[in-house]
């Protein structure tokens, strides 16, 4: 079920992983990895365009978390 409701969960778990890694490495080298993102205005659009599809996507969702005694 945890699958179904969010499937790009195990996406946020290797970040999550490679965010440790890097505070580790620059915690043990001294160096800090940086990562700049400077999205331009298609960027943000794509941003906003992608959390409202995640939003629809997670209302049509409402009916699981009402089923599965996940509320």
């Amino acid at each position: 079920m945890a699958w179904r409701y969010n499937p790009l969960g195990p996406l946020a778990a290797c970040a999550s992983v490679a965010v440790l890694a890097g505070l580790v490495m620059g915690a043990v080298t001294g160096r800090r990895p940086v990562l700049r993102v400077r999205p331009g205005s298609l960027g943000w659009i794509a941003l906003v365009l992608g959390l409202v599809a995640l939003e629809i996507r997670q209302q049509g969702q409402a009916e699981l978390l009402m089923t599965t005694g996940l509320h």
